[in-house]
């Protein structure tokens, strides 16, 4: 199951008479298998501009739990986009472990000629 983690986050100063509002968050959705001492990671890295219109249940930033940007980013990308990303993230997993080596090339010329 892929993981998300947050990378950066921008805030505004302030917004609507409140302090240090999250508006921006990088974050990464990765999913890896471990394989021995082999561990392949399929990553996506996106950036989200969050919706910051309705401040009713702000939060201060000092107080923010990765829980809670995370959530924030579920809700504005939405379920779709979600489960796109995840999906995303599983096949470059799937690419990294199974890769796709180049054809054969027939050589008429020998190094020994």
């Amino acid at each position: 199951m892929p993981v998300w983690r947050i990378n950066s986050i921008k805030t505004i100063k302030k917004k609507s008479g409140k302090l240090d509002v999250v508006c921006s968050v990088n974050y990464d959705c990765v999913d890896k298998k471990r394989i021995g001492d082999w561990e392949p990671e399929g990553i996506v890295n996106g950036d989200l501009e969050l919706n910051t219109e309705d401040l009713s249940v702000f939060k201060a930033y000092a107080d923010l739990k990765e829980s809670d940007v995370l959530g924030w980013i579920r809700r504005d990308l939405g379920d779709a986009k979600v489960a796109e990303i995840e999906a995303q993230a599983a096949a470059k997993l799937a690419a990294r472990m199974n890769p796709i080596l180049p054809a054969a090339v027939p050589r008429s010329m020998f190094p020994w000629s």
